[in-house]
């Protein structure tokens, strides 16, 4: 528009800042492939 203040009537500005936080809970654990195998098979080993 040609009028200054009849553009700031119509102009959307919106200056919005969000901060998100997201939080993971990890528990290490270490598996050996042989061992896992015979407790699910029900076989213990000497």
């Amino acid at each position: 528009s040609k009028i200054p203040y009849v553009n700031r009537l119509f102009k959307n500005v919106g200056i919005a800042r969000t901060t998100q936080s997201l939080m993971l809970m990890v528990t290490p654990r270490i598996i050996i492939q042989e061992e896992e195998e015979d407790k699910l098979l029900g076989v213990e080993r000497p």
